[in-house]
């Protein structure tokens, strides 16, 4: 915990072939959607003071004190999630889905490739172009600058 926010490790992850881990921040942000106030609660009420921080819970709602959460069930809470939210992709989301929109959602605010690409984790720079492209469908494009244009020369 820092002032800023939170520094994560993962030890390990797919794009680290290697297992060396990595660090990942989470700054503090508004508090409505603040991962890390939202963090910062679970361990309070889950009172978890060691150990993995998501864990199990079984159908009796009680959860499961020796053990970290199967990483596939990650993907079914989302969709649940998802789904209690009303998303009409609820049943494509996936943690997948969260890293890739990070990058997407970065690209269109103009976030520094750097940026995106360190808090994403990716190796290969063309994978973070693809998503920054994908992101920039509509703000890198040749028919808004050309209907920009046509539509100043409309109006002069």
């Amino acid at each position: 915990w820092e002032t800023e926010g939170l520094i994560i490790q993962l030890p390990h992850s797919k794009t680290d072939q290697t297992g060396e881990g990595m660090y990942r921040a989470l700054p503090y942000g508004n508090e409505q959607v603040c991962p890390v106030r939202a963090l910062k609660a679970w361990l309070e009420l889950a009172n978890i003071n060691s150990g993995a921080v998501f864990r199990p819970v079984n159908r009796w709602d009680q959860m499961q004190q020796d053990h970290a959460i199967n990483p596939g069930a990650v993907n079914d809470l989302l969709k649940n999630l998802g789904q209690a939210c009303g998303f009409e992709f609820a049943n494509d989301l996936s943690s997948h889905s969260f890293r890739r929109g990070l990058s997407t959602s970065a690209a269109r605010e103009d976030v520094d490739f750097k940026a995106i690409k360190n808090q994403g984790g990716w190796k290969n720079d063309a994978t973070v172009w693809e998503y920054i492209d994908e992101g920039r469908r509509f703000t890198d494009n040749a028919a808004v600058i050309l209907m920009d244009k046509i539509e100043s020369l409309i109006n002069n």
